[in-house]
């Protein structure tokens, strides 16, 4: 049974809007591109716009590796889902892409 936080991640991506969250204590903006599991855990990759990090933000946003159990404080925003800039090569930090998102 999906989490709570996953379910609304889910919603994020069917209607195309952001979440603000607290991840690694940190205040976030995401936007999630893809979404599912590694070895039982919940997984998203996300663009990040908005909100801090351990390093500076770069204009236009990072790319996020995301593990749900860390994450608290979960809510939509009422803003556009934003893509990051392509990543290179293939990423392996969600196995088992929901595909239903």
């Amino acid at each position: 049974m999906a989490s709570a936080t996953f379910d609304l991640f889910v919603t994020a991506m069917i209607e195309e809007k952001q979440i603000a969250c607290v991840f690694h204590g940190r205040p976030r903006v995401l936007s999630i591109i893809i979404l599912g599991h590694t070895d039982g855990e919940e997984r998203a990759l996300a663009w990040q716009t908005g909100g801090e990090s351990s390093k500076p933000l770069p204009p236009g946003g990072a790319w996020r590796a995301v593990t749900l159990a860390e994450v608290t404080n979960v809510h939509l925003l009422d803003s556009k889902l934003r893509r990051g800039t392509r990543k290179t090569g293939t990423q392996h930090w969600v196995a088992d892409v929901d595909r239903k998102s």
